[in-house]
């Protein structure tokens, strides 16, 4: 006869830079920018996510850049998006349904896809 005690994990109060993260996250995320909240968070994402694909066949346009590396790094990341967007029909993003201000809901991806496109060697 064996006995299993029921493991439990005790609350670790996180450590203050981590708080302090969270708490300058929390405010860029949800009270940046102030004012009304057009778009939901889960659309954002969704719009970067789909987005990805155009924006990346832009740039290889763009800078003539037909190298295989591009075309498959835009491959990836398009298939990405496209399996994200067919993902989020049945199972919706829970935290994105709630609204964010526009400016820091479109920082983020801006800022990501530039990271992108000069990382693609474009």
């Amino acid at each position: 006869m064996s006995t299993t005690a029921a493991s439990t994990r005790t609350p670790v109060k996180a450590p203050a830079w981590a708080a302090a993260m969270r708490r300058f996250n929390s405010y860029l995320v949800n009270d940046f920018g102030g004012g009304p909240r057009p778009w939901k968070l889960a659309w954002v994402i969704n719009f970067q996510k789909v987005g990805t694909f155009p924006f990346l066949g832009f740039l290889i346009a763009w800078y003539h850049n037909t190298s295989t590396s591009a075309w498959i790094y835009l491959a990836m990341h398009g298939s990405y998006g496209l399996v994200w967007i067919i993902k989020t029909w049945p199972f919706p993003i829970p935290t994105g349904r709630t609204a964010s201000p526009s400016a820091a809901a479109s920082t983020p991806s801006s800022a990501c896809w530039a990271g992108i496109g000069c990382s693609a060697g474009c």
